[in-house]
């Protein structure tokens, strides 16, 4: 450092001497040559602080840049997850257990389909590309979504082998000197090769043998056209385009990079159709991961919260909410129920519980099984269906807050309601009875629609939706779709909003809002995450919600329609309220105890209607009764 110094400083005396002698030259007066004195000594300045910021980097990472074995080996950490009491779900595999594949064997399709995606001008630039990095710009705002990145597989390189995961300014000029001496310590095909062998492909797939092996099962040599490009894909967004969780998204995105290929000159027109007709057969994912919904489900978080560098190389360990021992039993009960169902249609279940006290999600079940090739992936507690009479109560709650109450009486007889557009809307009950002048409370319990129909018209549609969103529903955000129906879920909602709805209803009318991680920690074992506050904000009148818990949790009112032994009756305390769609494509049961929110779906993933006769009590409700028992055992 003291030879830095005495250098900057003779530096500048030449400087000085130096500018005086032009100003003489060009015999300019003495303001003008101190504003010319000024330009130089700043261009001076940035000069000198870029060179001592360069060679402060190579000093701080220069090492890394030595050997290929080095630099891909600089990291080996993956993220691990946990449940609640320290249980692994999770953990992605080390990238020092890459398969290394030599650049002569890497297909010649695969460099292409990297180029097109990456960086198309990889062999002009030197490391950095402005040119790209405003194209990608352009691109990216042109289409609001990001569809091509700024950085050059350089960079990339540089980022995902020798950087910390964070943003920052003085990352990226790290990034742009690293990526610039690389350039000039190797040539264009070994950086190709580091980057290809190094780069994260999602799941456990670090390089891209790795990653052709557990995608299509085979080595990466064997890869066509079309598998390439949807390789070529994934770095942009591991999780968002993994063709496991999202099959039309990576679809989506190979399609591009084709195109992309197409346009560069690397494919024909022929082999571009070709590879765009491909219906590539995806690997099931590997079954080492406990509880793979919510997973899936606590990354797609962390990726948002933290961003895909951090998640993918950041060597995180997340503490979670699940209790794997709750959700296994949970998973258990839905697919026995489930599979006794299968002559009558019923393909498939889902649960969510949630403790209504912290929100904390303690099991997720997304469905029967999340290897089934057809709708395994799928994560229904997250995905908007039809919640049926479930969602009767929060337009219940918004009456009681108006002024009515449980001896309320209302008319069950015929209804009919002029639409503006189509025929009238004509509600019907269940067993297509009508029982004259009924109380809000025999009406609820019980189920019954009409009456259901003329509290929603006393609410007001927008009166039902306010309440609604301040429950906790997220969707229900298009209000000329809905009608005097919304009452009897005609509209769709998610499991895990309907989880925060039935949690604030358990709080007494505070807010409950569903959580999936309660500590993240980086490779350092130091927290990175901020203790997130327990909701306080009362979104119902408390005595509103009581009312309408006791008319949930009133087995002797509701026996009229359901009998005194159905499932609904627990043997501790519980509220619960069943839906069943029209058709039966949708089954809820949706209720809480004191410590525990459940929530439980059954149907068909492609809305099939169910068999007649499975309704709220033959569907979802044994499998949440048998659920909430199992609780009541495990505080």
């Amino acid at each position: 450092m003291d030879k830095l110094r005495d250098y900057l400083r003779a530096a500048g005396e030449d400087l000085l001497t130096a500018a005086d002698a032009i100003g003489r030259h060009l015999r300019l007066r003495n303001a003008a040559k101190i504003a010319f004195f000024a330009f130089l000594a700043m261009g001076a300045a940035l000069a000198a602080t870029a060179g001592v910021f360069y060679a402060t980097t190579l000093t701080l990472y220069g090492k890394d840049l030595e050997s290929s074995d080095v630099l891909l080996n600089n990291k080996t950490t993956g993220i691990t997850i946990t449940d609640r009491n320290g249980i692994k779900l999770y953990q992605s595999s080390d990238s020092s257990n890459r398969t290394i594949i030599k650049y002569d064997q890497i297909p010649e399709k695969m460099v292409f389909a990297t180029l097109a995606s990456e960086d198309p001008e990889f062999y002009k630039h030197s490391g950095v590309s402005w040119r790209g990095i405003s194209r990608a710009l352009y691109k990216n705002a042109s289409a609001g979504a990001t569809k091509e990145g700024g950085s050059t597989i350089t960079q990339q390189l540089i980022k995902s082998t020798v950087l910390e995961p964070t943003r920052s300014l003085l990352r990226k000029g790290q990034e742009i000197v690293l990526a610039t001496e690389l350039e000039r310590r190797f040539n264009k095909q070994d950086i190709m090769e580091m980057y290809l062998n190094g780069i994260y492909y999602g799941g456990n797939a670090y390089g891209i043998d790795q990653a052709s092996q557990q995608y299509f099962g085979k080595s990466a040599t064997e890869l066509t056209i079309g598998e390439a490009a949807l390789l070529a894909g994934l770095p942009l967004g591991p999780s968002r385009f993994d063709p496991i969780i999202n099959r039309k998204a990576a679809i989506d995105r190979r399609n591009y990079i084709l195109n992309q290929m197409r346009s560069n000159d690397f494919i024909t027109d022929e082999q571009l159709n070709q590879a765009r007709a491909e219906d590539p057969t995806i690997q099931p994912r590997s079954r080492n991961i406990k509880a793979p919904h919510f997973v899936f489900y606590v990354l797609n978080q962390l990726r948002a919260t933290y961003g895909d560098d951090l998640v993918d190389r950041g060597g995180l360990t997340v503490k979670t909410t699940l209790d794997i021992t709750k959700h296994e039993e949970a998973q258990r009960i839905v697919t026995e129920q489930v599979n006794s169902l299968a002559s009558r249609s019923v393909s498939n279940g889902a649960l969510i519980s949630t403790s209504p006290v912290t929100g904390d999600i303690l099991a997720m079940v997304g469905s029967t099984d999340y290897y089934n090739s057809q709708f395994g992936t799928v994560n229904v507690t997250t995905s908007l269906r039809q919640p049926g009479s479930s969602f009767k109560p929060l337009v219940y709650v918004a009456a009681f807050q108006k002024g009515w109450n449980d001896k309320t009486e209302v008319d069950d007889t015929p209804l009919t309601i002029p639409q503006a557009v189509g025929p009238a809307y004509t509600p019907q009950n269940y067993d297509l009875k009508f029982r004259g002048k009924v109380t809000l409370r025999r009406a609820l319990s019980n189920s019954l629609n009409i009456p259901a129909v003329r509290v929603m018209q006393y609410v007001g549609l927008q009166g039902a939706l306010d309440q609604a969103y301040k429950l906790g529903i997220t969707s229900l955000q298009q209000p000329e779709r809905y009608g005097a129906s919304l009452v009897l879920g005609g509209g769709e909602v998610s499991m895990i909003d309907m989880a925060a709805v039935y949690g604030t209803f358990a709080r007494e009318g505070v807010r409950s809002k569903p959580r999936a991680i309660l500590q993240v920690s980086d490779r350092y074992r130091k927290d990175i995450t901020v203790p997130s506050a327990l909701p306080t904000e009362q979104v119902a009148d408390r005595n509103a919600v009581l009312m309408l818990t006791s008319i949930l949790s009133d087995n002797a009112t509701r026996s009229e329609i359901f009998g005194a032994s159905s499932p609904l009756n627990t043997s501790q305390f519980t509220a619960v309220k069943t839906g069943t769609t029209n058709d039966f494509r949708d089954n809820w049961t949706a209720g809480f105890s004191k410590n525990t929110v459940t929530i439980v779906w059954v149907g068909n993933n492609d809305n099939r209607p169910m068999g007649n006769g499975v309704d709220g009590i033959t569907g979802a409700a044994p499998i949440w009764n048998k659920y909430m028992e199992y609780s009541f055992t495990k505080p």
